[in-house]
């Protein structure tokens, strides 16, 4: 928690985010947040409330590719095509999809979806992550070296009530 700061950046001007997330420690972008430490607590007041969730499953067959160019990499047209083009392969039409750039460390990026502080999520990355229609998963990383960038695609149970793809594949808990 030493980490989270209060955001330099903001003034009685400007808005956004309150707080930032920064760790020396780790080569990485400072992460900005909205309420910083309350966001946290709140989060682990959830997870208290909370029943067990299934296991997640990893499925290779869910991994998405991201493109080489950093620049592409947030981008909304480039990661939709890919969502449809694995949605079709697949046969599947439920599907749940959220991305991550910044820290290095997976354990801190876990942490940041987890608590989703960020504005511009709105909670979507949690949601994801704790959903209980999501049995499967693929989760495909590429780093710059500075920066690592995370797509995770979530398979979701289908409207005729499976929780697999069309394909045979393995998968394994996470």
């Amino acid at each position: 928690m030493q980490f989270i700061k209060t955001n330099p950046s903001i003034t009685e001007n400007v808005q956004g985010n309150n707080f930032i997330y920064e760790n020396t420690n780790f080569k990485g972008p400072k992460i900005l947040l909205n309420q910083g430490w309350t966001k946290l607590c709140k989060f682990a007041d959830i997870l208290k409330k909370m029943s067990p969730l299934k296991p997640l499953l990893f499925n290779p067959h869910l991994c998405l590719s991201i493109p080489k160019l950093k620049s592409e990499w947030a981008k909304k047209e480039v990661f939709m095509k890919l969502i449809s083009d694995k949605k079709h392969e697949l046969g599947v039409s439920k599907v749940a999809f959220h991305f991550d750039i910044g820290y290095l460390n997976a354990e801190i990026s876990a942490i940041i979806q987890l608590v989703d502080d960020n504005t511009a999520f709105k909670g979507l990355r949690r949601k994801n992550i704790l959903n209980e229609d999501a049995l499967q998963v693929g989760i495909t990383n590429l780093s710059d070296g500075l920066k690592n960038c995370t797509y995770i695609f979530f398979l979701k149970t289908q409207n005729d009530g499976t929780t697999t793809t069309s394909q045979n594949v393995s998968s394994s808990n996470i």
